[in-house]
């Protein structure tokens, strides 16, 4: 399963702009902003599910 394929299944993507975005994420070279700071005061054990989410090109071979 490539990563666009998992992250529809997982439920967390619904629409696209672009159908060039499912190539990008499965072929790589795509940045992405996550919005948290890991070495902030306030990280808490919720920012954990964007922290994770990070792996999965790597779990999926991208």
């Amino acid at each position: 399963m490539k990563i666009y394929d998992e992250l529809v299944w997982r439920g967390l993507i619904k629409d696209v702009s672009s159908p060039e975005i499912k190539d990008k994420l499965n072929n790589g070279g795509m940045t992405f902003y996550i919005g948290t700071d890991p070495t902030g005061d306030s990280l808490h054990i919720g920012h954990s599910v964007s922290y994770t989410h990070l792996t999965l090109p790597t779990i999926c071979s991208v």
